[in-house]
């Protein structure tokens, strides 16, 4: 019992590791100021997501009869979805890594105290989630007035709550890294974890603007609907269920599902101790194949004279889709921009009607509207920047072999323009379907993207020149942000500003004749992006020496 509370204690200590200054953190800022502003935006990003959610369940149910149970299964149902959304990656990192694991078998701990201390310790390091708590207990008095019993077994039965779905999760994922070959299949898990992020992001993002198609917002009965609905995860989170009728039942039922939340918490415990006491270590063992042997062997590479684009093109592309933390920066910011933009112009669609769409003034704004979004989209993505980097310990071939310098550019150009490429497809397309603006619109939209999204490349790949890192472990390391990535991020928006009031100033001076602004803006929008491109070619020519610096 000492270990499992040693153990507790320090996987407690440990979870709060990102909040230390002198600590490093996977996936996050080493910069100690930016890795805290970016805690404080996620807290306010999320308790506005709970916020609203909530006060439209509050709206829904707290006036109906057994609605307080209703609501608090809700607030149940999110907290359960939080975990198995954005914490299955942590989970599989925190218990299932043989680095974390490996110094504890040398110590008198057996198997399964070392699993249930992890998952007590980390369980309790969710005190944070405590604040959506107390916001849902605000909504709650607002609709309600102020429960001192509501308060009183929501804390209590709040780490049952947690625990449940957090020790069922680690037990499913232990039982799989037992009995099959999944611990092969890590990356195929992480790429579904970050889809399902990113699914989360842009339905959270793209729900306005569906409501304003289907009108949703105007039909009440339609939102309740959703929401009774909804509530059917009830029977998948049971715990959740459990939860509802603890805190939002009468005083009998609060005790008796306390109780049960309780009781449930412990077997959960128990069974997991057992058979972790025997199976926890060899659950980390990897099963290897020859098949992965004969992989790793076949990486020849070559690069004659005629095939240097075709074949640098062609690794680069691979490498970037490798994995999906290459691709994980710009996704967000293709969701939150796509979207934002995407219902601006539906707005700008419904005041001028959609006939202003063929006024050529219009018409050059979209243009130059695809080449700023594809700027300040892909200019902060790490995709260009990273791809010398993503060569990882194989770099050293680009400083041996006799590589043209052109040549290597180019493919790496090339490879990040048709990687932009296909996600611009998928923003026309967005922008086609919201604002309604005609194909030859999109067109021109698509042609603003490419055109940013080729300043974009060339941009990235100049910077990513000047600092390669090959001796990652991770790949989440190329990603981790620093005070040099906000600069760039805010020096984009800059230009951006000022493109757009250059753009407005323009076509005031040449009112009379407005195709001499036109002329005068894309001559701009070209003369940066063969200035950045003459800037990048010439660092590749000069070679590559600031590499693990």
């Amino acid at each position: 019992m000492n270990n499992i509370k040693t153990i507790a204690k320090y996987s407690l200590w440990e979870a709060f590791f990102p909040y230390m200054k002198r600590k490093k953190a996977a996936n996050l800022p080493e910069n100690y100021f930016l890795r805290i502003i970016y805690f404080i935006f996620t807290y306010i990003f999320l308790s506005y997501m709970v916020y609203m959610i909530m006060n439209m369940v509050g709206m829904t149910f707290l006036g109906r009869e057994n609605g307080d149970v209703h609501y608090f299964t809700y607030f149940g149902i999110i907290m359960s979805l939080m975990i198995v959304i954005f914490y299955i990656p942590t989970i599989i990192s925190n218990f299932f890594s043989d680095k974390k694991t490996e110094v504890y078998k040398t110590m008198p701990i057996s198997q399964g105290e070392l699993f249930i201390g992890k998952i007590i310790g980390n369980v309790i390091s969710y005190v944070d989630f405590i604040l959506f708590f107390i916001i849902s207990l605000v909504i709650y008095t607002i609709h309600k007035g102020f429960d001192i019993s509501v308060l009183v077994f929501g804390l209590i039965n709040f780490i049952s709550l947690i625990l449940i779905v957090y020790s069922l999760i680690t037990f499913v994922i232990l039982l799989l890294m037992r009995f099959t070959s999944i611990n092969r299949h890590r990356k195929l898990f992480k790429t579904l974890g970050y889809i399902l992020l990113f699914s989360v992001i842009g339905l959270a993002y793209a729900l306005p603007l569906i409501r304003e198609e289907n009108q949703i917002g105007q039909n009440l009965g339609q939102i309740n609907k959703i929401f009774e609905n909804f509530l059917g995860l009830k029977d998948v989170f049971f715990n959740a269920k459990f939860f509802g009728l603890a805190v939002g039942g009468d005083l009998k039922n609060k005790v008796i599902f306390s109780l049960v939340l309780f009781a449930i918490s412990a077997l959960i415990l128990y069974l997991s101790y057992k058979f972790a006491d025997k199976n926890y270590y060899k659950s980390l063992e990897e099963k290897t194949t020859q098949k992965t042997d004969k992989k790793q062997a076949k990486k020849n590479i070559n690069f004659n004279q005629k095939s240097q684009v075709w074949a640098i093109f062609k690794r680069d592309i691979k490498n970037l889709f490798s994995n999906v933390v290459f691709i994980a920066g710009g996704i967000p910011m293709l969701i939150i921009f796509g979207f934002m933009g995407a219902r601006m112009g539906k707005q700008i669609s419904a005041d001028l009607g959609s006939m202003a769409f063929f006024d050529p003034e219009i018409r050059f704004w979209v243009l130059v509207i695809g080449f700023l979004l594809g700027l300040l989209i892909w200019c902060n993505s790490n995709i260009t920047s990273t791809a010398l980097s993503r060569e990882h310990t194989s770099f050293y071939l680009f400083q041996t072999l006799p590589i043209d310098p052109k040549k290597h550019y180019f493919a790496r150009l090339f490879a990040g323009f048709f990687a932009f490429s296909i996600f611009n497809i998928l923003l026309s397309l967005i922008f086609l379907y919201f604002v309604r603006f005609g194909i030859s619109n999109a067109i021109l939209f698509f042609l603003g993207l490419s055109l940013g999204s080729v300043l974009a490349s060339a941009f990235g790949l100049s910077l990513g020149s000047k600092k390669i890192i090959t001796n990652w472990n991770k790949p989440e390391e190329l990603s981790k942000g620093g005070v040099i990535n906000i600069l760039y991020y805010f020096l984009s928006l800059i230009i951006v500003a000022l493109m757009v009031g250059l753009g407005v100033f323009l076509t005031q001076i040449f009112a009379a004749n407005i195709f001499i602004a036109y002329a005068i803006m894309i001559i701009i929008m070209l003369a940066m992006t063969l200035f950045v491109n003459a800037r990048a070619l010439n660092a590749y020519k000069k070679g590559f020496y600031n590499i693990n610096d």
